[in-house]
């Protein structure tokens, strides 16, 4: 099995994400710095465990904390431990835990693990009743019966299989019951953005327990014999004890791990999420980055040039980090001001636009906005190759631009197009390659697009081209990577660290950063990853 290698060289990223200002797709085609210092020296998989999914107390004194990156576990003694992919766990989004016997039990969401003397086996996951229509969140047994929270109310099962209902706090400004706690003759109840509610049978108030601000998107709640625990969205997982609430987060975890983009800059990666702005990496160490230092929480693209580098937004506004000074929405001025796709040459930054581009060398912008052909379309892929600039849409195909003629062209199904949508673009060695929606990658041959009949109909979300080592493709179940000469070889995902559902790709010296929705992978050249 050949190695998952990658030539040291200025490469161009080509990535998916999210939508064109809700709508579309979006690509990238950088000139990233070195990240050697950076580079972990074997596989590592980063996730992050701020999204708390569920809690188990122990009978030993121990917490189990679920998240939506792998499984926490916190020993008697206050230690803490993190199982992740890399640990054997078949995913990292944990759904369910539970404890029988001194073991532990994962619900993922294709799968159960078990964790039997220090390793996770997978199986089948175990048969569970699933919520009812409008639950809100796990019913609990408080005083011998079954409650549930529903989006109207909580239903308290009698005898009989009666049951009667109970309408949530009428002053609650929270969206719903996101979590609920058996207290004695007591029941408290999360309400999401709101804090914490107390029913005493009849009658709401509220608890006596008040949460911290950050900690109002409550998602689990748990008590053990010395402390109350709860789970949030963004906020990790909280304590309350000895009179005061504490967080609980790890040092070594990005803020956030849903990755729609991969760059380097000056030394550092930049890993760009779906909605919790940008994770840094420099040297081993993990930063965060979003509003109000950027101008939104969803960044989609970055480009360098001339030593500064440009991120935009799913908003269309583009930021700029310049010696270490952001400045947001530094392309306010242009003409139809939101930008849905850029890129950048040797010399200059080409922001797509609403029908057409601009294009800017550091001083002044040449804008291309009246082209026929463009108009009406949504720009989302931008391609410089030689005298012809390519220009992909959500809808209207492909576009070549002739900067001799001033003349452009439109490419479609009567030119071996396979789907309109058209989600990145990459030049790897003489061939050009576009990545579509749901038509597969298609290779530009003797002036007509050819389908590459091994990755047909896959949605390409990642186009790396990596020197002498080729092209490497990302889709949603895995990868390929496509020699100079044009040949396709499978790349081998099964690594149980690596989430085969990749998003973004970034090769370094020594291996290539991965980007999936449910972690940051780095897979060194060592790595058995690679063509099967």
């Amino acid at each position: 099995m050949a190695q998952f290698q990658v030539a040291v060289r200025r490469v161009g990223l080509v990535l998916l994400s999210g939508g064109l200002l809700g709508l579309g797709l979006w690509r990238l085609q950088a000139a990233p710095g070195p990240v050697g210092q950076v580079t972990p020296t074997g596989p590592a998989a980063f996730t992050s465990g701020r999204s708390i999914t569920t809690l188990a107390p122990a009978p030993d004194g121990s917490l189990w904390v679920g998240t939506n990156g792998g499984v926490l576990h916190r020993a008697p003694d206050g230690c803490w431990r993190k199982y992740t992919r890399l640990d054997g766990l078949p995913a990292s989004e944990v759904r369910g835990l539970s404890i029988k016997d001194g073991e532990v039990t994962a619900r993922l969401p294709r799968a159960a693990a078990r964790l039997s003397r220090g390793e996770w086996v997978a199986s089948s996951p175990a048969t569970e009743p699933g919520m009812a229509e409008g639950q809100t969140c796990r019913s609990v047994e408080w005083n011998g019966r079954r409650v549930t929270a529903l989006l109207s109310e909580l239903r308290i099962e009698g005898d009989g299989g009666a049951s009667r209902s109970i309408e949530l706090p009428s002053h609650s400004a929270g969206t719903h019951v996101s979590a609920l706690l058996p207290r004695g003759e007591r029941l408290w109840a999360a309400s999401f953005g709101d804090g914490l509610w107390e029913l005493n049978g009849a009658e709401w108030r509220r608890a006596p327990l008040e949460l911290p601000p950050a900690a109002a998107e409550i998602t689990a709640l748990a008590e053990d014999s010395h402390s109350i625990w709860a789970g949030s969205r963004r906020a990790g997982l909280w304590e309350y004890t000895a009179g005061a609430w504490k967080q609980h987060l790890r040092p070594d975890e990005p803020y956030d791990h849903n990755t729609q983009a991969l760059a380097g800059y000056r030394g550092s990666l930049f890993a760009a999420s779906l909605e919790d702005g940008l994770a840094v990496r420099s040297g081993a160490a993990w930063s965060h980055l979003g509003k109000p230092v950027l101008s939104s929480n969803a960044p989609r693209q970055m480009a360098e040039l001339q030593g500064m580098l440009y991120l935009r937004h799913g908003s269309g506004q583009v930021d700029r980090l310049e010696r270490g000074r952001w400045t947001r929405d530094v392309f306010r001025s242009l003409p139809r001001k939101q930008v849905s796709a850029l890129t950048v040459d040797n010399t200059r930054l080409y922001a797509g636009q609403w029908g057409g581009w601009s294009e800017f060398e550091g001083k002044e912008w040449t804008h291309y906005l009246k082209i026929p052909v463009l108009q009406g379309l949504v720009v989302t892929a931008l391609c410089p190759d030689g005298d012809t600039l390519w220009v992909g849409t959500q809808g209207g195909g492909l576009v070549a631009f002739d900067r001799r003629t001033r003349t452009a062209r439109r490419y479609d199904e009567r030119h071996g197009l396979t789907d309109d949508w058209i989600t990145s673009l990459a030049r790897s060695g003489n061939r050009l390659y576009a990545g579509t929606f749901t038509g597969g990658l298609l290779a530009w041959e003797r002036s007509r697009w050819r389908r590459v009949p091994e990755v047909r109909g896959a949605t390409i979300t990642a186009l790396a081209p990596a020197g002498d080592r080729g092209l490497f493709v990302a889709i949603r179940s895995g990868g390929y990577r496509i020699t100079l000469a044009g040949k396709v070889e499978r790349l081998d995902v099964t690594a149980p660290y690596l989430d085969p559902e990749l998003q973004a790709l970034y090769p370094v010296p020594g291996g290539v950063w991965v980007g999936a929705r449910t972690g940051i992978f780095f897979v060194p050249d060592a790595s058995p990853l690679g063509p099967s």
